[in-house]
C-alpha cells in the first residue's frame, strides 16, 4: 500500500528504489528483480507518483536532460580536438 506507509518517515527501501530505478530509465524486470516487488506493485507506486520509466528514455526527465547537456558539451568539444588533429596531421603531411 503505497498512500500511507510509503510517504511517511516509514517509507521502505524497496519503495525508493523503485522510483529511483525507474527515473533512471530501467526496465520493469530490473526493478522487480531488485526491489522484490511485483510488477503490478511497482505500475501502481510509479503512477501515484507520475513517474514514467519511458521519460528517461525519452530524455524528458531531469538526469537524462542533464546526460543530453553534458554529452552535447564533450561531442562538440571533441569534434574540436578531432578537427584540430586533423588540421596538424595533414599540414605535417603536405609539409613532407
Amino acid at each position: 500500500m503505497i498512500g500511507e506507509r510509503t510517504f511517511t518517515n516509514k517509507a521502505r527501501t524497496e519503495d525508493i528504489q523503485c522510483v529511483i530505478f525507474a527515473r533512471l530509465g530501467f526496465s520493469m524486470n530490473l526493478i522487480s528483480e531488485r526491489t522484490g516487488l511485483s510488477k503490478g506493485a511497482i505500475s501502481y507506486r510509479l503512477k501515484m507518483l507520475h513517474v514514467k520509466i519511458a521519460d528517461y528514455r525519452n530524455g524528458t526527465s531531469p538526469v537524462s536532460q542533464r546526460i543530453l547537456e553534458v554529452a552535447t558539451a564533450d561531442s562538440k568539444r571533441l569534434m574540436g580536438e578531432i578537427k584540430q588533429h586533423i588540421t596538424t596531421v595533414t599540414k605535417q603531411l603536405t609539409s613532407e
